[in-house]
């Protein structure tokens, strides 16, 4: 569709800082407390057309679809990253917090295959980590991933 419209996609690929404290400190079913706690902050951050999904462990994909400007994408990644500025009530009573470190990739201007897309916000991800987390980095800082044969 967006190929069609001309309109920009986004991927956000986002790594939870501080998840390991919370499963270390409080255990798994407070990490799963969490989990749920930030898809539902991050799910009332976005349009009902736009995804927020966990492939797997800490690890959270937001897609924005039908963007027409680029200056969106890094309200979204401020958005969802001050969503969670707030401590988070565990069920047995104490609080936590967790912050992110985002990776956003662009189509078409970044890449135009998913995969390609996924792994380049993946890897801008990495860097928002190496710079201390709770911040996003566009992938297209990072540079165009290496050449596959």
């Amino acid at each position: 569709m967006a190929k069609r419209s001309g309109a920009l996609v986004a991927v956000l690929f986002a790594d939870l800082d501080g998840f390991k404290l919370v499963n270390d400190n409080y255990g798994h079913d407070a990490g799963d407390w969490v989990l749920q706690e930030v898809a539902g902050r991050w799910q009332a951050c976005v349009r009902e057309s736009d995804t927020v999904a966990r492939p797997g462990g800490d690890e959270f994909a937001v897609v924005l679809g039908d963007l027409h400007e680029p200056a969106a994408i890094a309200g979204m990644a401020v958005k969802l990253i001050d969503a969670l500025q707030h401590d988070i009530a565990l069920p047995q009573g104490p609080h936590c917090r967790v912050g992110a470190s985002i990776g956003i990739c662009i189509y078409p201007s970044d890449a135009t295959e998913v995969d390609v897309l996924i792994s380049m916000a993946d890897s801008a991800m990495y860097i928002s980590k190496a710079k201390g987390g709770n911040t996003y980095t566009f992938c297209s800082a990072v540079g165009a991933p290496p050449a596959t044969s």
